[in-house]
């Protein structure tokens, strides 16, 4: 059996469909160990909470992306007040699970996550899902442009968190 290096978990609250990932690092790379096909925050909150009682081995950090954007956007198209505090509930839920487990909750900004991710902070999320495909073993063929940004935003953080582990642009899944 391999040796497991690394667990982390990147959320992205999103507008529409969340998107939620755990992430291992192995000495071939990262790998995909679950990437839930969410419909709602509450789905979100539910695996969060599902991973509190058997969290990943090895889990150094949970990432989200900031929610600020997702909440302003959701205001400016006349979205109700309760969809706003849902996408805070999120935040709360990762803050909670990261403190519960003793490691820290780190918030990205969008920008931030394409820059670092794809080089480039204006592209766009296709751009983004191709980066992490040739990243990230096993990463399914189906799947949310929310989902994407989860697997972004965590190791985006990771990267911030614990500079020495990877140093310069993302390695690929083989190296």
């Amino acid at each position: 059996m391999e040796e497991q290096l690394t667990s982390l978990i990147g959320i992205d609250p999103g507008l529409s469909h969340p998107g939620a990932v755990e992430l291992c690092r192995f000495s071939h790379g990262w790998t995909a160990i679950s990437v839930p096909l969410l419909h709602s925050i509450d789905e979100l909150s539910v695996w969060l909470v599902a991973r509190m009682r058997n969290p990943p081995i090895g889990l150094k950090l949970v990432a989200v992306e900031s929610v600020q954007p997702a909440v302003w956007g959701m205001l400016s198209k006349g979205k109700t007040n309760y969809e706003s505090l849902k996408i805070i509930q999120c935040r709360g839920v990762a803050t909670l699970f990261a403190a519960f487990h003793g490691v820290p909750c780190v918030e990205v900004a969008p920008v931030t996550m394409r820059k670092q991710i794809v080089g480039n902070a204006h592209s766009d999320k296709e751009q983004m899902r191709a980066v992490i495909r040739q990243t990230v073993r096993q990463w399914p063929e189906r799947c949310n442009l929310n989902q994407t940004d989860a697997a972004a935003v965590a190791l985006t953080a990771y990267r911030r968190i614990l500079p020495d582990a990877l140093v310069g642009k993302m390695r690929s899944r083989h190296g």
